[in-house]
């Protein structure tokens, strides 16, 4: 399946399902460096023929486009970039998709918050909003502590956060 700029499924990173006013949708993220791969990789690449995999992209589309055409050719891009710069933190949250923009070629980092609606982006610089944001992803979830109780059990079952619906632990429920 190819994406409106002629990305591919070959380079997925991830996928995550959400509900907005009452349809279902897909972010998907393209772009197997991570940012401190990228990091490297800035550093070391022959700008005039940078590294073939270079590139790292998200896109949304809602469920009933990609069952109805049967291709991600009507999926919306939020973000398509290449090893200058690198995507990192994303979060879906009441109508926004916000994630971490770092320009590794200028060393600066911002906030990005993308409206589902609109399609307008805000993009914040400011070093306290982007630390908020950041220190809000390393807060122990409510569960944590119970899962780290289990943790010598760990197998195949799986438990999901009930807040984003996210996979946190697998357990072997035969071993509890």
């Amino acid at each position: 399946m190819c994406f409106p700029n002629d990305d591919s499924l070959r380079r997925f990173d991830m996928a995550k399902n959400f509900e907005w006013q009452n349809e279902s949708y897909v972010l998907i993220k393209t772009g197997r460096i991570m940012a401190h791969e990228k990091q490297n990789i800035f550093v070391t690449i022959d700008k005039e023929n940078p590294y073939y995999d270079h590139l790292e992209s998200f896109y949304i589309i809602s469920v009933k486009n990609l069952i109805k055409n049967q291709s991600m050719s009507c999926a919306i891009p939020i973000e398509i970039i290449d090893y200058t710069h690198c995507i990192d933190h994303i979060r879906i949250d009441k109508g926004k998709i916000q994630y971490i923009l770092r320009n590794i070629e200028n060393n600066t980092v911002a906030l990005v918050k993308y409206t589902i609606d609109s399609g307008e982006k805000e993009v914040i610089t400011e070093k306290s909003v982007i630390q908020s944001y950041l220190e809000w992803e390393i807060e122990d979830p409510w569960y944590y502590s119970l899962t780290c109780e289990l943790l010598p059990t760990v197998g195949t079952s799986p438990i999901y956060n009930l807040e984003d619906g996210e996979c946190s632990l697998l357990l072997n429920l035969k071993d509890i």
